[in-house]
């Protein structure tokens, strides 16, 4: 009996040896890979968050004036990379707003605006939205060099999606309020010796204190406005409203909520900044009456059809679809606040004076419309309709 226990002893430690060298050979592996795979996870790790740009990005090419005027970046801001950068306001608690330009067409009047906006003391706020087509700005070395940030749109968005885009970048960020400037116009400051950010800013921090129920603080209209983004939380665009008359349908909404769209120069005397609107690109001098004296030209230029940047870039057939769209959102409009457009102003005829000399809106919307059928009530009569 103990020599056939022999052989089946031998067998369990010969088992175990085999086993205890594996097990030993494992570990080696475990911490030979463990090393390596955290090696391969900071590299993948350094490769995303760099983006598909990691040299380092080149001075822009600006007019002397201009560069003579632009502020630096400032520490903590460097520019966007080609990716969703981290919230700015996390980087500098002291951030509680920012300047957001929505291009989508023509870059070379995009890159003439943007000038302005930095020389403007803008830079340490710009966040670009990029809606172009080809994500244009997206990698654009001499962009970031001179913004904060850039955010691409995963597919091109119509205007009243953007503002709602922007909205909704505000909210989570947590900005007391955000600029929107368009991407075809030119800011400037009261005078030679004025700053346009300062001026703006200073503005806005008087009326937060004087006029709690404000919304809107117009600088030229909207062509460079200051939105609150507690009214965004509660107020935002109608996206089936495109373009065109997607303002005349906002602002009394934001109105009839009780918030207050204010014009800057009721409330801060003393300044006169300004947005010039541009047809097209230029080249601006960097001395302030010459460059005043050339976008005052500019706008006075009406051999120029005014959307016509835009329409040069849409391919065959895009105006159509752009055109048509437009047609439709004009019409949707009319039902929603029983507009007719007979008087040549559709806007002028969605709100009234009220008794205290503010603006009401002259019916809720849709009011007045009848109601439709049931969706199966429809599908069902058209069926009893059919031979």
């Amino acid at each position: 009996m103990v020599l056939e226990a022999w052989p089946r002893k031998y067998l369990v430690l010969a088992l175990g040896a085999l086993l205890c060298i594996n097990a030993i050979q494992l570990c080696h592996y475990l911490i030979d890979g463990q090393s390596k795979g955290s090696t391969l996870r900071l590299l993948l790790r350094t490769a995303i968050t760099a983006g598909p740009h990691e040299t380092s990005v080149g001075e822009a090419e600006t007019p002397a004036g201009l560069n003579a005027l632009r502020p630096s970046i400032g520490e903590g801001l460097e520019p966007g990379r080609g990716h969703l950068a981290v919230q700015k306001s996390a980087l500098d608690p002291g951030l509680t707003s920012a300047v957001f330009i929505l291009f989508s067409w023509n870059y070379d009047l995009f890159w003439t605006s943007l000038q302005t906006y930095v020389a403007a003391g803008w830079g340490p706020r710009l966040i670009i939205i990029d809606n172009s087509k080809s994500r244009r700005v997206l990698n654009d070395a001499k962009v970031q060099s001179m913004v904060t940030e850039i955010i691409p749109t995963r597919v091109q968005l119509t205007f009243s999606q953007l503002q709602n885009f922007i909205a909704d970048v505000a909210i989570e960020r947590d900005y007391k309020y955000y600029f929107w400037g368009h991407a075809d116009v030119a800011l400037m400051a009261s005078n030679a010796t004025a700053s346009f950010s300062e001026e703006v800013l200073g503005c806005v921090e008087r009326v937060m204190v004087a006029e709690p129920k404000w919304g809107i603080l117009y600088f030229t209209y909207d062509w460079f406005s200051a939105i609150r983004t507690d009214l965004v939380r509660e107020v935002q665009y109608d996206t089936f409203i495109t373009v065109y008359m997607s303002d005349c349908d906002f602002y009394p909404r934001v109105r009839a909520a009780g918030w207050s769209t204010l014009q800057y120069a009721d409330h801060c005397p003393g300044i006169s900044p300004r947005a010039y609107d541009m047809k097209r690109a230029v080249e601006l001098p960097g001395e302030y009456e010459a460059m005043r004296e050339v976008l005052e030209r500019e706008e006075r230029e009406e051999d120029i059809e005014r959307n016509a940047w835009k329409r040069s870039e849409w391919r065959d057939g895009e105006d159509l679809g752009w055109d048509n769209w437009g047609s439709a959102s004009l019409k949707y409009f009319r039902q929603k606040w029983g507009s007719t457009g007979e008087g040549g102003d559709d806007c002028a005829e969605v709100e009234v004076p009220a008794l205290d000399d503010s603006m009401m809106l002259k019916q809720q919307p849709f009011q007045g419309r009848a109601k439709r059928a049931p969706a199966r009530r429809r599908g069902a009569r058209l069926l009893q309709e059919l031979p």
